[in-house]
């Protein structure tokens, strides 16, 4: 058996990467088989130093990420809890509920389930709304970031809604995060931050400690089935 994430206020997740050292954009011709952005969108946010952009925050949450980060890079991922304000996950909630429905994924269909309550998905929604962008690049989140990473500098590259109705019975599949992003590193990680209570009963994560340290390289699946993304290389999750 897996072992299973409790709940949590932020849980930060770490992808494996077999290059040690840097983290860099890959190219068009990457593995993950998304098309790479046009020149003129930047495909990452960079957010600041930490001597500029986290000045001013608060020595606990700075305190808080160095503690959990050897979790981190031991286990692969860690759970950081009570550290995002009440404030912030209500202005992410309405963030979310203010999204129109063209730019999510119905996520659901292409499990092959038609009907009944509805699994939804998006991206990318901090490049078109200032409410996404300040929640990513503004505050705790980016300061813990940079913490758990042990970096200087953090550099956005995307965000993702996940609103799964109540009832659902369409389920996330096994993956690793790495397979869909464009870039290589071990210095990535994706933060995993949820709006409603995320109990066991509810389907909270889990993780496979340890995983992150493999060199097997596995596929992106479409995330609610086992099918790889075609043109993509890997090993089956």
């Amino acid at each position: 058996m897996y072992p299973v994430a409790p709940m949590t206020r932020i849980l930060i997740t770490a992808t494996y990467d077999p290059k040690p050292e840097s983290t860099k954009l890959m190219g068009a011709e990457d593995r993950t088989g998304r098309p790479a952005q046009s020149p003129d969108v930047p495909m990452v946010r960079i957010l600041a130093d930490s001597a500029t952009r986290f000045r001013g925050m608060s020595t606990r949450a700075i305190d808080t990420g160095a503690e959990a980060a050897e979790q981190f890079w031991r286990d692969g991922f860690c759970v950081l809890r009570s550290v995002v304000s009440a404030d912030t996950l209500a202005a992410a909630s309405a963030a979310v509920d203010a999204l129109p429905s063209a730019e999510l994924a119905d996520l659901s269909a292409l499990a092959g389930d038609s009907g009944g309550a509805r699994f939804r998905a998006g991206v990318d929604h901090w490049r078109t709304h200032p409410a996404f962008e300040a929640l990513a690049t503004e505050g705790i989140l980016p300061a813990l970031a940079a913490a758990v990473l042990r970096s200087e500098r953090v550099w956005l590259y995307e965000d993702s809604v996940l609103v799964k109705e109540p009832g659902s019975e369409v389920s996330t599949k096994w993956h690793t995060d790495d397979g869909y992003f464009h870039v290589e590193g071990r210095q990535l990680a994706t933060m995993w931050v949820p709006l409603d209570p995320a109990p066991l009963s509810a389907g909270a994560l889990r993780f496979m400690p340890g995983s992150h340290a493999t060199e097997r390289r596995y596929r992106p699946t479409l995330f609610v089935t086992d099918d790889p993304i075609p043109g993509t290389d890997g090993d089956a999750p």
